[in-house]
């Protein structure tokens, strides 16, 4: 009896400890988001790196200078910014306006302006929000969700971990507010979403998060930020645009390359080819013209060709 009334004591011991710490997190991580939301514009560095599946070593390696802007008038992400090289601070890498995004193709020598105004099927814009929007807005969720989830805080002396997973039956992505992505998992994978912020506990802000789903994972560290010194009045994208590049519509580059595809392949007659196989063999397309030929194209920088690898070679058999 006695053995049983310490273990039930240990037991409410325990439950009450993890309580305390939940709302200790908790309380928290409201003081974090009452700084985010304070936060007019910031200057900083930013490295981000990027992961596919099945791949251990980055396939992306990105250091950009950025200008982030508070943005109530945007009603996507609620931000504007710019991305510039890191080395090379006159040289425009990624930009949101609030009404456009603008895509650099140095090879090229264009920018592409995206106005939003093809359909993607999808209930939001596919903007990636910048450093302190994105985790104020991540930090808010988890604060105020209904949503099945699990936040678990791992604590030193000079840093908070925050582990967010969330359990639903579809990705949980982050463009402004959280969106369900309106489409199942990529081919039966997990649909869990993860989501991690480191946050310095001199300052009370995020400087590091994690994005992880089964498909791709994508990191990002901010270092030197400088906050509410620039003024998203004096901002203009346009201010940034190199004088010898293109500018063209994403609309129209979508229309004529559907155009092209079409003119193109179908019906066409594939060329002769002489590659070498795996085994060291030389396969030319005129020895195996009675066969079924199926040519797929991939590279380590895409996630869903790389999933979609075991269901090609299960019909290839």
């Amino acid at each position: 009896m006695k053995t049983k009334t310490l273990l039930t004591l240990l037991l409410v011991a325990v439950v009450m400890a993890a309580s305390a710490q939940s709302n200790e997190t908790e309380s928290y991580l409201k003081t974090v988001l009452k700084n985010l939301e304070a936060i007019q514009s910031a200057t900083y560095h930013v490295e981000i790196v990027g992961w596919t599946p099945y791949e251990t070593a980055p396939h992306v390696i990105k250091n950009r200078y950025v200008k982030e802007f508070d943005n109530p008038a945007d009603t996507t992400i609620g931000a504007s910014f710019i991305q510039l090289l890191a080395n090379d601070t006159s040289r425009i890498g990624l930009a949101y306006d609030g009404v456009a995004r603008v895509m650099v193709d140095d090879d090229r020598k264009t920018l592409e302006i995206d106005s939003f105004n093809v359909d993607r099927g999808v209930p939001f814009r596919l903007v990636s929000p910048p450093f302190y929007n994105y985790t104020k807005n991540i930090i808010r969720y988890i604060l105020t969700t209904t949503d099945s989830i699990t936040v678990e805080p791992q604590e030193s002396d000079t840093t908070l971990h925050v582990i967010l997973t969330i359990h639903e039956d579809h990705n949980v992505e982050f463009f402004g507010k959280a969106y369900k992505n309106p489409f199942p998992p990529m081919f039966g994978n997990d649909p869990t979403s993860r989501y991690e912020i480191w946050i310095d506990k001199r300052t009370n802000l995020p400087f590091k998060y994690l994005r992880e789903m089964s498909f791709n994972k994508n990191q990002s560290t901010v270092s030197n930020p400088v906050f509410n010194k620039v003024k998203i009045e004096n901002f203009s994208v346009a201010d940034y645009f190199p004088a010898d590049y293109e500018i063209i519509d994403y609309k129209e580059r979508m229309e004529r390359q559907k155009m092209q595809r079409a003119d193109v392949m179908e019906g066409t007659v594939a060329p002769d080819f002489l590659l070498t196989g795996t085994h060291g063999n030389q396969v030319s397309l005129k020895e195996i013209q009675s066969e079924v030929v199926l040519l797929h194209f991939t590279g380590i920088g895409c996630g869903p060709c790389l999933l979609s690898i075991p269901f090609m070679e299960k019909i290839s058999k």
